[in-house]
């Protein structure tokens, strides 16, 4: 019960000072600080809570953690990266390319959820295809194609919130709690590592920072995106034992 009145009182006093933040990135951190609160209040063991005329540990973990999520995601824009050449799908559009009876981009949309403040797509063609999706199709800004960092490049561009969460549309698996561990690391975002290693373009980025560090990349002449992410010390969320997998190949269609 005095856990429980803790978490209320915290909450309560995070809400006044989002509505006195007199920015975005003050906004930003205290939705995010939402989400860790949440965070640690669902690893608080079960015992401390129950008593008579109290809700259930289930239902306030629930109930802290669907209010926070939607605090932290109104800080937050979703921008899939759908704009690559897909030559090993022979040049088909890899974003309506069909998997399990869905096109990607659509169940990149389905796990991922909404409540984003905006959606974005990376797209190089028939942009107005995302329209229905209710996806801003984003063009490269770098001509020629010049891989995934030229569509965070243009993402990041166009973002008009604090962070900016990427994912490739080609991904087989989206863990469900994706968006909640990525925020729950922290202000200064984040990138992920499965079972396979560092995943770069599995990303929030902290707008301000990365706009700097992509431009000083292509400076570079650079385009590799996890010297990005090296760069910007991005804390690395772990999901072990995950394994996102790419659908890069027809074969990989057919499973």
């Amino acid at each position: 019960m005095v856990q429980q009145d803790k978490l209320r009182n915290t909450v309560a006093l995070r809400r006044d000072r989002i509505q006195e933040s007199e920015g975005p990135f003050n906004r930003a951190e205290a939705g995010l600080g939402h989400l860790r609160e949440a965070d640690a209040f669902r690893r608080t063991g079960d015992t401390e809570f129950r008593g008579p005329g109290t809700m259930t540990p289930q239902e306030s973990r629930h109930e802290a953690e669907s209010m926070n999520s939607s605090n932290a995601l109104e800080c937050i824009t979703l921008g899939i990266l759908a704009g690559g050449r897909a030559t090993r799908l022979e040049g088909r559009d890899k974003a309506w390319t069909v998997y399990r009876s869905q096109a990607l981009i659509e169940r990149s949309l389905h796990a991922l959820g909404n409540g984003f403040a905006a959606s974005l797509v990376s797209a190089n063609r028939d942009q107005g295809r995302y329209e229905l999706l209710g996806l801003r199709a984003i063009a490269d800004r770098m001509p020629g194609f010049p891989g995934p960092l030229a569509g965070i490049d243009a993402l990041l561009a166009a973002c008009e919130t604090p962070f900016l969460l990427t994912v490739p549309v080609d991904l087989r698996d989206i863990p469900h709690d994706l968006v909640q561990r990525l925020c729950a690391a922290g202000e200064g975002g984040a990138v992920v590592q499965d079972a396979n290693g560092l995943q770069p373009l599995v990303a929030l980025w902290p707008v301000a920072r990365a706009r700097d560090a992509v431009a000083q990349a292509f400076v570079r002449g650079e385009s590799a995106v996890y010297k990005v992410t090296s760069a910007l010390t991005l804390p690395v969320v772990r999901f072990d034992g995950a394994d996102f997998g790419n659908l890069n190949t027809p074969e990989d269609f057919r499973e």
